[in-house]
């Protein structure tokens, strides 16, 4: 067992990096679009308010004009309508009213933060949350195991020291370099700065701090999500672990002092004796027994033929995870949406392919769920539990379409159905399966969502039981679909990739 998890956390390590190593990389450009957007801004106002690439100081104490008012309030409508879940965020209307132009730019900075924000927030939750399928599921397999998926929203965001979470942390550090870059602007202009050397220093600042505040919360956060998933499953069968550093030799002296000691999995607390024990640290442990036999044989009686599956751990496996051909991306076709433009309706077909890229490479069955407004605005997105054939709904309070992938490349399920009876705002679904295939339902004003979803669950109880295949199942509830539109008040149709 020792030998083996320490081969397979070798891998596991390997495997982080990797996944770490892109995340940066898709971050950086995020912060540098941001930081490009923002020079922008300072050089129309050198424009606006300067004199000889010298801003006039005092003009920035004016009133914020009718048209920039106009401008920064439409900013903040559109990130609470992309944002919603961070639409608290934005200031109460009537005070940009009263903002000078100098005040009026900090607002702006903070809007370009809060940006940085929200990207940060989805992209790290993506990440912590496949990490956390891919280690809970090779503890698993280390003890004969089925992982168990239901307890990531137990911890995925708490507080590995029992501060801050994660995403506080992000908005903490949003909030903090958004005064920092505003000083620096300030000053900047106090002290007649041209433009080249304020945007020069602006420029670093909003690279470098949101880079290095990201870069640590995806180490720290990756090393606690990585030993956590593990200890969950371990804690199960073993009482004790041991303590072990990073195996790249930068080992600080709090973890060096801890280093082969034994505690129980029963009074770990990461950050006093289970990694992470601070910043930027990549500790990690191992279940630790005296006597291996003895365990074996109480994990038998306990687990009953489980226990002869131990040994299978030794013909090690791998993460099987989704792959979407670039045929499928290049040739999705558009849903046809009768009351969309074709602009529109070419929206939701981007979103479709948006959605399948985001589950390419994640662990099997994984589903992603996309939601636009009725002329196809999109409002937010978000990843299901890796590997679950599920993912939450989100239900504004606004008429809107919803979207979401279906590995098997079937058609609707009972729950999709459920969801889409109970949510009244919910007037479009589309499932658009990983191979392609399109599967649209839309309310008309005669709709029967009661009957609806009765007789097609009894249908579908009545098939899964009669039916020799999934494919044979599948065609069942597409034919129930097509012939029950009319008698429900729904419109239904298919498009094959």
């Amino acid at each position: 067992m020792s030998s083996y998890w320490q081969r397979r956390q070798d891998q596991l390590n390997s495997s982080l990096e990797k996944d770490e190593a892109a995340l940066k990389k898709r971050l950086l450009k995020a912060y540098e679009r941001e930081a490009a957007k923002l020079d922008r801004e300072i050089a129309a106002y050198y424009q606006k308010y300067g004199r000889d690439n010298v801003i006039e100081y005092a003009r920035l104490f004016e009133q914020l004009s009718v048209d920039d008012i106009k401008l920064l309030i439409e900013r903040m409508d559109d990130f609470a309508k992309k944002y919603p879940q961070y639409a608290d965020l934005m200031p109460v209307r009537e005070s940009v009213y009263k903002l000078n132009r100098l005040e009026g730019l900090k607002e702006s900075v903070l809007l370009h933060q809060y940006e940085i924000g929200a990207i940060t927030n989805a992209q790290l939750q993506e990440h912590l949350s496949k990490l956390y399928f891919t280690n809970s599921k090779a503890a698993a397999k280390a003890v004969g195991l089925t992982e168990n998926e239901s307890i990531i929203k137990n911890f995925v965001n708490t507080a590995w020291t029992g501060r801050k979470d994660y995403s506080q942390r992000i908005w903490q550090n949003a909030d903090k370099l958004a005064e920092y870059l505003n000083n620096d602007i300030a000053q900047g202009f106090a002290r007649g700065d041209s433009y080249e050397r304020l945007t020069q220093q602006v420029r670093s600042r909003f690279i470098n701090v949101s880079k290095n505040d990201a870069y640590r919360l995806i180490y720290t956060e990756g090393t606690y999500v990585m030993n956590e998933a593990q200890a969950r499953i371990f804690e199960q069968d073993f009482e004790e672990y041991e303590y072990l550093t990073a195996g790249d030799g930068k080992v600080c002296s709090v973890c060096s002092a801890l280093s082969g000691r034994r505690f129980r999995f029963s009074q770990r607390q990461q950050g006093a004796n289970f990694p992470p024990m601070h910043p930027w640290c990549r500790c990690h442990f191992n279940p630790v027994v005296d006597d291996w036999d003895k365990w074996l044989d109480d994990y038998e009686q306990k687990h009953g033929n489980a226990g002869n599956r131990l040994q299978d751990v030794f013909k090690d496996d791998t993460i099987k995870t989704t792959r979407i051909s670039q045929h499928v991306l290049d040739n999705l076709r558009l849903p046809d949406l009768d009351f969309l433009t074709k602009a529109q309706n070419e929206n939701l077909r981007q979103g479709m392919k948006n959605l399948l890229k985001r589950v390419d490479g994640m662990p099997e069955n994984t589903e992603c769920a996309y939601y636009y407004d009725m002329r196809a605005k999109f409002l937010k997105w978000e990843m299901g539990v890796p590997g679950t054939h599920s993912v939450g709904v989100y239900n504004p309070l606004i008429e809107y379409i919803t979207m979401h992938n279906h590995p098997s490349g079937g058609t609707f399920s009972p729950e999709d159905i459920t969801s889409f009876v109970k949510n009244d705002n919910m007037k479009v679904l589309i499932v658009v399966g990983n191979n392609g295939n399109q599967y649209v339902l839309v309310k008309t004003n005669s709709f029967n969502g009661n009957e609806f979803i009765k007789e097609y669950s009894d249908y579908l109880a009545k098939k899964s039981s009669e039916a020799k295949d999934i494919n044979e199942f599948l065609n069942c509830a597409n034919q129930f679909l097509l012939r029950s539109k009319k008698k429900y008040g729904f419109e239904y149709k298919e498009i094959i990739g």
